[in-house]
C-alpha cells in the first residue's frame, strides 16, 4: 500500500510567542486607529465650531479681525483728530506737569464744589492752557461725533500696540479737570462740553475689538458719568444742561462694545492655538508634550467657553449671570481632574475670568444708571422745587421705567437726608448697606450723591 507523505507530514503548530505578538499587533492596529478616528472626530469638531463662527459674520482669525474693525463714515472719521490731540499726553512731560494736581496727577482727594476755595485752581488753568491744543482737538473731535478707527495690528497679537488706549485715557482726565475748572470760573455750558467730551472719547474706542480697548472704554464712560455727578452738587446746571448729560448717559451702552472686545479675545486665542510656541518660549519639551496632549479637543472647548460669554455680553444682568455660572463651572470641572486639566491646558490658560467680565458690566451699568437717576431727580427739582417722592414720579417725562439694579433685578435704591440724596446699587454681595460705598473693603453699594446747595422743601428729614 502506496503510503500518502503529505497526509504522513506532521501540522506545524502557532506558538504562544506568536500569538501574543499578533495579538499585540492588532491590539496596537485597534489603538492607532481609534486614535485616527477621535483625531479625525476631533478636527470634525474644531472646523464646525470656526464654520459657526464665520456664519455668524464674526472674525476668526487676525486677518478677518481687522476687516471687521471698519472705519466710520468719512465725513464722521475723527481718528486724526484723536491722534493728533493725544499725542502730548500720557508723556513723561505731561505726567511730570500734571503729577501734582487731582484728576491728572497724583494728588488725591476731591475738587472742592464752586464757591469753595480751591488753591490749585490757578495751576489747574496753567495746565489746561498748556494743553490747550490737545483740548481744541478733542472737542472738535466730539462734535464730530467722536468715531474712530485706530491703527492697529492684530496679527501682532499679545504685542499689538494700544499706545492710544492709554493716551485717550489721560485725555479724558485732563477733559475732567477742565470741566471742574470751567464749573469754579462760572460757565457752567463748557464744563458741561467738557463731559460730552469725555463720552465722545470713550466712544471713539467703542468699535474696538480688543478686550483692553474695551475695559478702557468703560472706565471713561464711567469717569464720565462721575463728574457729571460732580456737577450736580456744583448746583450750577439748568435743565438744558441737565437734558445734555441725560443725553450721553443714556446713549452710553457696556454689554455691546465689550462683546466686541470679546471677538477680538477669541481671535487672539485661536491665533495662539495656531503657534503653540507661543505657550513655550523656552522651548520646554515638557510643555510641548502637555500641549499636544490637548488637541483639537481643547481648542473647541476654548470656542464653545468663549462663544458662550459672547452670545451673554450684551444681554440682560441675568443672561450675562448664567453665562459666566456655566463658564466657572466648566473650568472648576477641569480643575478637578488631573487628566482633563492637561488636556485642556490651554482652554484654562486663555478663558478670562468671566466673573470678574460679567460684575464689571453691572458695576458700571447701576452707576450709569444712578447717575441718570440723579440727573432726573434735578430736573425735577428745578421744576417743582421739591425732589421726588418715587421714580414713578419721573417716569412719565425723565426716565423711561425705574432704574432696574443689575444685581439683584430689583429697583435702584435712594435716600434722601437732610444735607443729600444719594442713589445706589446693592452691588455684588446683594446687601444693601443704605448706600455706603467707603471703604470698598467695609461696603459694596455703588452710590451716586447729590449735596444740597439749597435744600429742597421735603429734604429735612431722612427717609428712604
Amino acid at each position: 500500500m502506496q503510503t500518502n507523505a503529505s497526509a504522513a507530514a506532521p501540522r506545524r503548530r502557532i506558538g504562544l510567542g506568536t500569538i501574543v505578538l499578533l495579538s499585540c499587533g492588532g491590539l496596537l492596529l485597534l489603538v492607532v486607529l481609534a486614535a485616527v478616528a477621535f483625531k479625525i472626530s476631533g478636527r470634525r469638531a474644531l472646523n464646525a465650531e470656526l464654520a459657526k463662527i464665520r456664519a455668524a459674520g464674526e472674525p476668526a482669525s487676525a486677518a478677518e479681525l481687522e476687516a471687521y474693525y471698519q472705519s466710520p463714515p468719512a465725513d464722521r472719521d475723527t481718528t486724526q483728530l484723536w491722534l493728533e490731540a493725544i499725542a502730548p499726553l500720557e508723556t513723561p512731560q505731561f505726567q511730570s506737569d500734571a503729577q501734582a494736581l487731582p484728576i491728572v496727577g497724583e494728588e488725591p482727594g476731591e475738587i472742592p464744589l464752586p464757591g469753595e476755595p480751591w488753591p490749585q485752581l490757578e495751576a489747574a488753568e496753567q495746565l489746561l492752557s498748556k494743553y490747550g491744543r490737545s483740548l481744541e482737538l478733542m472737542h472738535q473731535a466730539a462734535r464730530q461725533g467722536g468715531r474712530a478707527r485706530f491703527p492697529t495690528r492684530f496679527a501682532d497679537g499679545i504685542a499689538m500696540d494700544l499706545s492710544h488706549v492709554t493716551k485717550l485715557r489721560a485725555g479724558g482726565r485732563l477733559l475732567g479737570l477742565e470741566s471742574a475748572v470751567e464749573a469754579h470760573r462760572g460757565r457752567p455750558d463748557a464744563a458741561v462740553e467738557a463731559i460730552e467730551t469725555m463720552f465722545a472719547a470713550a466712544r471713539s474706542l467703542e468699535q474696538e475689538p480688543s478686550i483692553i480697548s474695551q475695559a478702557v472704554r468703560m472706565g471713561l464712560g464711567s469717569f464720565a458719568g462721575e463728574r457729571a455727578a460732580w456737577l450736580l452738587s456744583a448746583d450750577v446746571l439748568n435743565d438744558a444742561h441737565l437734558a445734555r448729560l441725560d443725553a450721553e448717559l443714556s446713549a452710553i451702552d457696556y454689554g455691546r462694545p465689550l462683546r466686541r472686545g470679546l471677538l477680538g479675545e477669541r481671535v487672539q486665542g485661536i491665533e495662539l492655538f495656531a503657534n503653540p510656541a507661543m505657550f513655550n518660549e523656552e522651548n520646554d519639551k515638557r510643555i510641548d508634550a502637555l500641549i499636544a496632549m490637548g488637541g483639537d479637543g481643547d481648542e473647541t472647548m476654548y470656542l464653545e467657553l468663549m462663544g458662550e460669554l459672547i452670545a451673554a455680553a450684551d444681554q440682560s444682568p441675568l443672561a450675562r449671570k448664567r453665562a459666566a455660572a456655566y463658564v466657572n463651572a466648566q473650568l472648576d470641572q477641569l480643575a478637578g481632574s488631573r487628566l482633563a486639566a492637561v488636556s485642556h491646558l490651554r482652554t484654562a490658560l486663555l478663558v478670562p475670568p468671566s466673573s470678574a467680565l460679567i460684575e464689571s458690566i453691572n458695576r458700571y451699568e447701576a452707576g450709569r444708571d444712578a447717575t441718570r437717576a440723579a440727573v432726573a431727580f434735578e430736573r425735577f427739582r428745578l421744576a417743582n422745587g421739591r425732589l421726588p417722592e418715587k421714580f414713578e414720579e419721573l417716569t412719565s417725562k425723565l426716565l423711561d421705567a425705574v432704574p432696574i439694579d443689575p444685581f439683584d433685578g430689583g429697583p435702584l435704591r435712594y435716600r434722601v437726608e437732610a444735607s443729600e440724596y444719594v442713589i445706589y446699587s446693592v452691588g455684588k454681595d446683594g446687601t444693601d448697606q443704605q448706600g455706603r460705598s467707603e471703604p470698598p473693603d467695609q461696603a459694596d453699594d455703588i452710590a451716586v450723591r447729590v449735596r444740597y446747595r439749597q435744600a429742597p422743601a421735603n429734604s429735612s428729614a431722612p427717609r428712604e
